[in-house]
């Protein structure tokens, strides 16, 4: 019927916008472990200065590093992924913990995973350089970091523990809904020519 409107329903893009974020994260969790794999297996195999470069601790402790975020990002996947059973409000809080989270994990292990592998690491030859990318298109998806810039500014810290900790201490709405910090975020990245979020108006 030509005069029937259909208009969208706030609560229900909300839910999609956050079941995309909690998708992108599963994507990214993939990748990333695939990077890690194929770091781990390089240094165990490159040899240099007499035997595998795995064995120098600082790299070690590079890749304890990564492998550290790795569980970390793992870890609010499934929080978040649990709380799509819950309310609204703490589905969205944890969508954008999740968002920022995914795009720091993306965007350390990606760029580690390369220095890591040398020269060698951005050449079309190595999986690795593909990895990187997709990682790195992972961060712009649904927003770039500037949505971590404004998470951040108003809790200094996303939470990664398993308790119901609110991403601030009193979030009680006094600086916006999370909505608004999509929305906020989005027009950030509209400045610098990155349209990743289509907020309204």
């Amino acid at each position: 019927d030509s005069d029937v409107w259909v208009t969208a329903d706030p609560p229900a893009i909300e839910w999609l916008e956050d079941l995309a974020i909690l998708a992108l994260a599963a994507d990214t969790l993939g990748s990333a472990e695939r990077t890690m794999a194929l770091t781990i297996e390089y240094l165990k195999t490159r040899q240099q200065f007499g035997g595998p470069i795995g064995r120098f601790q600082a790299l070690q402790h590079r890749v304890v590093s990564c492998l550290s975020r790795l569980e970390e990002l793992r870890t609010w996947l499934w929080v978040t992924a649990a709380r799509f059973g819950g309310s609204d409000h703490d589905r969205r809080r944890s969508a954008a913990a999740l968002k920022v989270l995914l795009a720091e994990t993306a965007r350390h292990l990606g760029e580690e995973a390369v220095q890591l592998h040398g020269g060698m690491g951005v050449t079309e030859e190595m999986e690795i350089s593909h990895q990187f990318r997709r990682l790195t298109a992972a961060t712009l998806r649904y927003g770039s970091q500037a949505i971590g810039g404004v998470v951040n500014i108003l809790n200094n810290r996303v939470p990664t523990t398993l308790s119901d900790k609110p991403l601030s201490a009193e979030f009680d709405g006094t600086y916006g809904t999370v909505s608004d910090l999509y929305q906020g975020a989005a027009l950030v990245d509209a400045n610098v020519g990155n349209v990743a979020l289509h907020a309204d108006g």
